[in-house]
């Protein structure tokens, strides 16, 4: 090939290539379109019986919601709802910010639940079923096809016998309530789970009798790392139930408590060890010495967890994931906020208070570094909205007293809503 040829086919190669550059490379500097991610939410609550005292079901979103009655017409949307004593459990359907709450008094004590996305799967420990305490399972499916579930119970010394607790059908748009002391009595409390074959239900637990009144949401999924967002303040018996679901690896466990200055082991609970399919339970109360705390639970093993407190009234609160996204609460009058973050860096919490046309009134941040504390909440009426800066942070309400009643209910947050989540889409040429 001449010289000249060689030079002509390296100018047309440095051409293509140019052009193939131009082409493919990314546009440096160019702004990416940022885009509000839009979807919906459902919750769905427990009521308590009329008959035992008023319920109030409460609920707030950042732009609208509509509520029903299972089995009754949806209400107009709108910013807020609240229905006074509904006779059935009652379905919350909004934007991904969307909360919703229940307070009941029901027999002269306090119970109190933030409402939940319908589970398939869930956990609960130290359950009461002897003869001064009942406890019941209320699962509820707001879906049009029916839901099978099976429930098994597990004591400290393993897997409990029963029959009758395999297969149980709810139909569509109903409520069954699975009274667990109609299967066994037991002098130490147990663990609960429930596991659906098929469909998808509200599972709370209920507990009634000498103890107190409560209602318990189900723990998060078994974990070698766990935290309860609090253990109260107060006097009364703290006791912490672990419940080892492997068939054959024992758990080994620390418990600590996440001190607003300090995280340190607590006292008895240096190395817990749980025998497979059991449960194990823990007293705090000395340990404590009444002082409100969040605790860490570390394991060998997945394990489930939950916090009793027993005094004046009782009151359950189980291991629970982060706030993540955000969520719209509604203000429910005298409640604080518990928070507790298990992590060594800290963690901002933003409170944003709106009025009941959903203005904004005013704006707090709370930092909390590793650690727990219990923040008051001012107002009786409009709604918050919870965002954290981190993943991590485990929050829930703490109650004690509805109206003119007085006594204990804890009630966690779990997973937040996507409020005020924004994706950024960016261009990648080499994608097709």
């Amino acid at each position: 090939m001449r010289v000249k040829d060689w030079i002509c086919l390296a100018v047309a190669t440095v051409a293509v290539a140019t052009v193939a550059t131009a082409v493919l490379a990314p546009q440096g500097g160019a702004a990416q379109p940022v885009i509000p991610v839009q979807g919906q939410r459902q919750v769905a609550c427990p009521v308590g019986d009329p008959a035992f005292g008023p319920t109030t079901v409460a609920a707030a979103a950042q732009t609208e919601l509509t509520v029903w009655q299972v089995g009754s017409e949806a209400t107009a949307p709108a910013l807020s709802a609240e229905l006074e004593d509904p006779a059935q459990p009652v379905v919350a359907v909004g934007d991904q910010s969307l909360g919703a709450v229940s307070t009941s008094s029901q027999h002269g004590k306090v119970q109190a639940v933030v409402c939940r996305p319908p589970i398939s799967n869930g956990w609960w420990n130290g359950v009461w079923v002897t003869e001064s305490q009942r406890s019941s399972l209320i699962l509820t499916n707001i879906d049009s096809t029916a839901a099978v579930v099976t429930i098994s119970l597990q004591g400290e010394a393993g897997p409990l016998e029963t029959t009758g607790l395999r297969d149980l059908e709810i139909p569509r748009f109903s409520t069954r309530v699975v009274a667990l002391n109609s299967y066994l009595t037991a002098e130490e409390p147990i663990s609960v789970v429930l596991k659906a074959s098929q469909g998808r239900l509200m599972a709370t637990l209920r507990s009634q009798g000498d103890l107190g009144t409560d209602w318990q949401q189900s723990a998060a999924a078994p974990a070698v790392l766990s935290v309860i967002p609090w253990s109260p303040a107060g006097e009364g018996n703290r006791l912490l139930f672990l419940t080892n679901p492997s068939s054959d690896r024992r758990a080994e466990v620390q418990v600590e408590a996440l001190g607003l200055e300090q995280s340190y082991v607590i006292a008895g609970a240096e190395e817990v060890s749980v025998a497979p399919g059991a449960t194990a339970r823990v007293e705090l109360s000395q340990a404590l010495r009444g002082q409100g705390v969040g605790l860490r639970v570390t394991s060998t093993q997945p394990v489930s967890a939950t916090l009793v407190a027993t005094g004046p009234d009782l009151a359950g609160l189980s291991a629970q994931p982060g706030l993540g996204g955000g969520i719209v609460l509604p203000v429910v009058p005298g409640a604080s906020l518990a928070l507790a973050n298990p992590t060594p860096d800290p963690i901002t919490l933003t409170i944003a208070r709106r009025d009941a046309e959903g203005s904004e009134v005013g704006l707090e941040e709370i930092v909390l570094a590793e650690g727990s504390l219990e923040a008051p909440l001012a107002g009786d009426a409009g709604s918050i909205m919870l965002t954290a800066s981190g993943p991590d942070l485990r929050v829930a309400l703490v109650l004690s007293r509805i109206g003119q009643t007085e006594g204990l209910a804890l009630a966690p947050l779990g997973v937040g809503g996507a409020a005020g989540l924004n994706i950024a889409i960016a261009y990648r040429p080499t994608v097709g």
